[in-house]
């Protein structure tokens, strides 16, 4: 299974498919070698359920090989040129350096808007209240702008793609990159969300990979580095987007909004009076009486240790999601195919059809059934990610095998439509990452035509900049013509008043 990833991601260049290997072998494979090599497990494993692992491993196997062969296929049958991860279009070169300028400043400055709009109106956060922004006092605005809004502040990430590739050619855009990059880490720390976190900083490393993946030496270096920083900016990420710190007893605990009341409680819980820790070596009571900075410093190490352990075998171990829902499987009916119908309603505008329900998956009640969130209550952001592959035994069983073949038409629409001479590579790079990043397909149309609808207006604004710059040069050009004209025409008479 390892080898066909391995084998497919570099005998392939569609982008896609490379981002789809690289995603299964870190949410399927290795929580899979953590628990065979190491015994890192889930927290609700336990080996009842150890049948389902091997089950849902050759359930996977198989779909993925259905998939990607099948994309290979269709790209061998009708082939699509494949743009390289360099490749970057016509499309900037035909602006000036000041076009240029305008343009990314000014999509910037409007996608920042909307980022400020959202957030006033709870949108896009991970916890359960915002906190208020004095500068700005809006009313509850109309729920059908805030889709368009998202799709125009997404647009942050293209335009941040844009400047690092024009940084190759143009060293005067390097300030603008460190600003746009320091300005999407802090957001996503505001949102409290660890995907935005840390997707400028992947995009960094895909557009400058020859730079950082050189040598081995700096491969390295990153692997320890960016397991130490995620180890300390996920746990913060979990503390400001979570206000019951007990979950596992969330009727008996009191709601906490503050955040330094939630980092207080989480360094006396975890640090200085920590329960139920394996020490190292056992020399607590030593430590405590003769070396107590030592003590606090050990719990730390512990604390963040115990955090990269649980990303691992917890939040990215979507093999033991896939375990859960075979196993629920076996004890209840199936969702069958209307569970993909979202896909046809979540075409309809909202502003087309006011009363139009919220269309959920219910992920939340599925993660209660399984056991793997402890309540239902849809004031608190508790849900799971299915992903594609658990959603398609969810709703057919073994027979969702074949859910492959439509994911792998899928794929090379987005492809075919994406990558291409008339679009941007910077369009088709983020939008590859934001399709695969969905855990569900039940509305993954209405997502796709969102995708469009962000190129379209990226595009659109482009044009926009270029034509009215070119109007404002005729403009210019004219003035100057008629400056240079009367000009001509005042000498000219001089002339002739002097010979008269």
């Amino acid at each position: 299974m390892l080898l066909m990833y391995i084998m497919t991601y570099r005998n392939t260049k569609i982008t896609v498919i490379k981002f789809y290997t690289i995603i299964q072998i870190v949410i399927y494979l290795i929580p899979f070698y953590l628990l065979t090599f190491v015994n890192i497990h889930h927290t609700k494993y336990d080996e009842s359920i150890r049948q389902f692992y091997d089950a849902s491993l050759l359930y996977i196997f198989i779909f993925d090989f259905l998939l990607i062969s099948t994309l290979l296929s269709l790209n061998k049958i009708f082939p699509v040129k494949i743009l390289s991860f360099d490749s970057q279009s016509t499309f900037l070169e035909k602006l000036s350096t000041i076009e240029i300028k305008v343009f990314i400043i000014a999509m910037l400055l409007i996608c920042i808007v909307c980022d400020i709009v959202l957030y006033h109106q709870g949108i896009n956060l991970s916890s359960n209240k915002p906190p208020a922004l004095v500068f700005l006092s809006l009313d509850q605005l109309p729920t059908f702008i805030f889709q368009p809004m998202k799709v125009i502040a997404n647009l942050k990430y293209v335009i941040f793609l844009c400047v690092l590739y024009l940084q190759f050619s143009k060293s005067q855009y390097k300030f603008l990159g460190f600003f746009l990059l320091i300005y999407l880490i802090i957001y996503g720390l505001i949102i409290g969300s660890r995907y935005s976190t840390l997707l400028p900083i992947i995009l960094l490393l895909i557009v400058y990979r020859d730079i950082f993946f050189k040598n081995k030496i700096r491969v390295i270096c990153l692997i320890i580095f960016g397991t130490i920083g995620v180890a300390i900016i996920f746990p913060f990420l979990s503390i400001s987007r979570n206000i019951y710190m007990e979950t596992g007893t969330i009727k008996d605990s009191e709601p906490i909004y503050n955040l330094f009341s939630k980092l207080e409680w989480v360094i006396n819980k975890y640090i200085i009076h920590p329960q139920n820790v394996d020490k190292f070596g056992g020399l607590e009571e030593i430590n405590k009486k003769y070396f107590p900075w030592f003590n606090y410093f050990e719990n730390t190490i512990i604390f963040f240790t115990k955090e990269i352990s649980n990303i691992l075998s917890g939040r990215l171990n979507y093999l033991h999601i896939n375990a859960e829902v075979m196993k629920l499987t076996n004890n209840q009916d199936l969702l069958g195919i209307s569970y993909y119908l979202d896909n046809i309603f979540g075409l309809i505008p909202r502003f087309l059809w006011m009363d139009k329900p919220i269309i959920t998956n219910n992920s939340d009640v599925i993660g209660f059934q399984m056991g793997l969130q402890p309540t239902i209550d849809k004031t608190l952001h508790f849900a799971i990610g299915l992903r594609p592959i658990g959603e398609s035994f969810l709703a057919f069983s073994w027979p969702g095998i074949l859910f492959a073949i439509p994911c792998a038409i899928l794929f090379y629409i987005i492809t075919l439509i994406l990558n291409n001479k008339y679009s941007l590579h910077s369009l088709y790079l983020f939008y590859c990452i934001e399709f695969l990043k969905n855990d569900t397909f039940h509305v993954i149309v209405p997502s796709f035509f969102n995708y469009i609808v962000g190129c379209i207006i990226f595009i659109c604004f482009f044009f926009f900049v270029k034509i009215t710059s070119s109007l404002l040069k005729k403009k210019f050009d004219i003035r100057k013509q008629l400056k240079k004209t009367i000009r001509l025409f005042i000498v000219i008479l001089i002339s002739f008043r002097r010979r008269w």
